[in-house]
């Protein structure tokens, strides 16, 4: 404890020497943190301290400082989705509900000394789901939502993205917003990575720091498919870890449910739920939404165009040529043996075969 205190003292000076005032501040409150339980008298006292430095600035609004412009590291986005537009698996959406619950009853969980959730992870295969939680909870919690644009925070001068990393969490940690951070991994890494040339060791001490020093206002949600690349010690500084899986059936019917079930016979689309077995739920709203401007544009049926457009899916999944050209002929009694040939990549003969089995 004693040393943990004292390794926090060159922070402090050096921050205040540089004129940082992200790093001075994150600084500070780490220190106050480590001095809570052991010394409460004097944590109260640089709490104090900290306040009457932040008055002492309001009029000069200097509460954060980005080195890039904020239109490179930021974007804001307009949340547009509700939890009723999430389909998820139940036990995600318990989770999703438990961090927007957290903050609604924030003065109930404080009264026992609890705090709202506010530092989440989300893992998962891409297109699952994970950005679009992120905006349900905006919306819930009629919150700001701004993206980080991890290009441009990774592409800055050698030393610089630390520095952006820091600006932006001070920013959000003291502000009620949500931010996004996509892609963790890229800065979120393994300091042991032996390829890597000291940057990623000051990111990574950055957002340790960084998410040592929250103040439970805005919430920080980031996001991987490389769950595997996050650094240890910045996996265990988040409050809760969800992870988001590939649809199953079911869901993937509700989707197809969701954005064609006006214009294509449930049945069908229960089919083409059960057949494509390999799309995320980002691919099925793509795909969705491109069979049906072909059907507007072109005046015809949405089936035919959407079969066309699962030629890759077809490709991949896990099904047998039987049950692919079963469920085809089923979902659209109108293809020919050949048209169901070319996309199950099986002989016609075969495919009449197929047919004619039960």
């Amino acid at each position: 404890m004693v040393n943990a205190v004292y390794n926090r003292i060159p922070d402090i000076v050096e921050s205040f020497i540089k004129q940082d005032n992200n790093e001075f501040e994150m600084a500070t409150l780490t220190l106050i943190r480590l001095l809570e339980k052991k010394d409460p008298k004097v944590a109260i006292q640089l709490k104090k301290s900290l306040s009457d430095y932040h008055a002492g600035k309001s009029g000069v609004q200097e509460s954060r400082t980005i080195s890039a412009t904020e239109n490179e590291l930021l974007t804001a986005v307009t949340p547009t989705k509700g939890l009723d537009d999430l389909v998820i698996s139940t036990e995600v959406r318990n989770d999703i509900e438990e961090i927007i619950k957290s903050h609604k009853s924030k003065e109930a969980l404080q009264k026992v000394g609890l705090n709202p959730i506010t530092k989440v992870l989300f893992s998962g295969p891409s297109g699952t789901g994970k950005s679009s939680a992120a905006e349900v909870i905006a919306t819930e919690l009629a919150l700001p939502l701004y993206r980080v644009n991890t290009a441009q925070l990774l592409s800055s001068y050698l030393g610089d993205t630390s520095k952006n990393v820091a600006s932006i969490i001070t920013y959000v940690r003291t502000h009620r917003v949500v931010l996004l951070l996509d892609e963790f991994d890229s800065i979120g890494g393994n300091r042991n990575d032996a390829t890597d040339v000291g940057e990623m060791r000051r990111i990574v001490n950055t957002l340790l720091q960084s998410l040592d020093a929250w103040e439970n206002r805005g919430i920080f949600i980031a996001t991987t498919n490389r769950l595997q690349d996050i650094d240890d010690a910045l996996f265990r500084r988040f409050d809760l870890n969800i992870r988001f899986s590939s649809p199953d059936a079911q869901a993937r019917y509700e989707l197809w449910l969701m954005y064609l079930g006006d214009y294509v016979d449930n049945r069908k689309l229960k089919e083409i739920a059960e057949l494509i077995d390999n799309v995320s739920p980002a691919e099925i709203e793509i795909l969705s939404q491109r069979a049906l401007r072909q059907s507007v544009l072109n005046d015809v049926e949405v089936v035919p165009i959407l079969i066309q457009f699962l030629r890759r899916p077809l490709e991949q999944t896990k099904q047998n040529k039987k049950n692919i050209s079963q469920a085809l002929k089923k979902i659209d009694p109108t293809l020919t043996l050949l048209q169901i040939s070319e996309l199950t990549g099986t002989s016609t003969s075969s495919v009449s075969r197929y047919l004619h089995e039960n």
